[in-house]
């Protein structure tokens, strides 16, 4: 497969950004002056991230498509994946081009539907498999999940109705201290009004 493909018509186009890798499009126009001058640069990109797919769609041939993807100069590039519209370069930057593409192309670190701390796996798995949540040794036992770790750690609840809890005297000692240092303000006042002869 060459390193950039020319597209020529809108199912090869739908067909090109559907990928799950990084697709990168540039749009150009065989008149256009920049187009010419980044197209090397562009090779180049190509060649140097083989796990990008690159394609060059000319708007004259492919006005529609073109349209419907809101391009209204030359050249603009367009990074796609999965269909989705990651970014867009506007203009001869290949600087830029090349800094989106870096962006876009390393997988995200936390890829994946993931799943709630202390929660099961999805997938069922033994007790002793190494997926599982809790693995153990024959010879140790079985160490607690997180879960079990933060709540043997946790003080006990205080039982409804047995009186005021430690949030409730927390905010009261709070309000005793601003309201002893308002009065420490308004004597202070006070006392300098008293001071200058007032």
């Amino acid at each position: 497969m060459p390193a950039v493909t020319l597209i020529a018509s809108f199912p090869d186009f739908k067909r090109a950004i559907a990928q799950q890798k990084l697709t990168v499009v540039d749009w150009y126009a065989v008149w256009c002056g920049p187009c010419k001058a980044i197209a090397p640069r562009y090779d180049a990109l190509a060649a140097k991230y083989p796990a990008a797919a690159f394609y060059k769609i000319n708007v004259d041939d492919l006005p529609d498509v073109a349209r419907q993807c809101s391009v209204s100069s030359m050249p603009t590039f367009h990074l796609y994946k999965a269909s989705k519209l990651l970014a867009t370069v506007v203009g001869a930057n290949p600087s830029e081009l090349e800094r989106k593409i870096q962006q876009h192309i390393a997988p995200a670190a936390f890829e994946g539907t993931g799943r709630v701390l202390g929660s099961a796996p999805k997938s069922p798995t033994s007790p002793g498999s190494p997926t599982s949540p809790v693995a153990s040794s024959p010879t140790s036992p079985a160490a607690p999940t997180m879960v079990q770790a933060a709540t043997a750690a946790a003080p006990p609840a205080t039982p409804a109705g047995s009186g005021t809890s430690q949030t409730t005297l927390v905010w009261i000692a709070f309000l005793f201290l601003v309201v002893y240092w308002w009065m420490g303000q308004k004597n202070r006042v006070g006392s300098l009004d008293e001071y200058a002869g007032l």
